[in-house]
């Protein structure tokens, strides 16, 4: 970790202000999972051409999130189904900053992703790895808010899953793209725990696909893959006995990169 913080020390910083325009609520999102090991070196290819977010003085941030199902997984099912458009809903709590927001992500059938948000009032929602579902979904707002963007009523919905992480952001200097890069990653669910050792979430985040990226360009160099992921439904996996015939692939790579250390 000491490399880490050596390497994002050499990064010029962008505040969140400049971030929040940058392909965040709606966006065609790319991603990739590789191992740990390669994090400095992928880093230290990118100084150059990207900014990294600083909110002083911290550059990488700890996230909590609430994730919320049907008692049939429907949202789980929608997205092992491939259907479209499919839901995910969360509350998310961004630890340095103390703020919660409550979220639900839509992918279209345009393969974008929207992304509905709403800051939820202090003392709401805070400190998400104890199970707070009930007092999230009672207020009147949320209700409404997940009502008209799934059709879904509060009474239908539990909180199913915890995953927390850490999260490096880097944004093009151009302004035009953010890559997030998740590590840390665990799950919970009741007495149900599981730690992604070694495994990196990679994602990049722009208005439309170019594979002329510095960034996509930098990991097709390094063998590093585009592949379809969800840490939701990966979490539901590892944590619930469920259908998930068409995620063994991505398990079977998750497994991998956990046992090479």
């Amino acid at each position: 970790m000491n490399a880490i913080h050596t390497i994002i020390g050499q990064y010029e910083s962008a505040t969140l202000e400049e971030l929040a325009n940058v392909t965040a609520l709606n966006r065609q999102d790319t991603k990739f999972i590789f191992n740990s090991t390669r994090l400095p070196g992928l880093l230290q290819r990118l100084i150059e051409n990207y900014l990294i977010l600083e909110i002083a003085p911290h550059r990488i941030f700890n996230y909590n999130n609430l994730y919320y199902d049907t008692n049939d997984f429907k949202l789980y099912l929608q997205h092992h189904n491939g259907c479209r458009p499919r839901y995910k809903i969360r509350c998310r709590e961004y630890l340095e900053s103390a703020v919660t927001y409550f979220e639900i992500k839509t992918k279209t059938n345009q393969n974008r992703t929207r992304k509905t948000r709403l800051r939820l009032p202090s003392g709401i929602g805070n400190n998400l790895h104890t199970d707070l579902g009930t007092d999230v979904l009672s207020e009147p707002t949320i209700a409404s808010m997940i009502n008209s963007e799934t059709g879904l009523a509060i009474n239908e919905l539990y909180s199913s899953v915890g995953i927390s992480f850490t999260r490096i952001t880097l944004v093009g200097k151009e302004f035009n793209e953010r890559i997030t890069i998740d590590n840390h990653l665990n799950t919970t669910s009741g007495p149900e725990r599981q730690e992604f050792d070694n495994v990196l979430i990679a994602e990049i985040k722009q208005n439309r696909y170019n594979p002329r990226s510095k960034f996509i360009r930098t990991m097709r160099r390094m063998s590093i893959h585009e592949t379809r992921f969800s840490k939701y439904c990966m979490a539901i996996n590892y944590c619930y006995t469920i259908k998930y015939n068409r995620f063994k692939p991505r398990i079977r790579e998750l497994n991998r990169l956990m046992m090479a250390g």
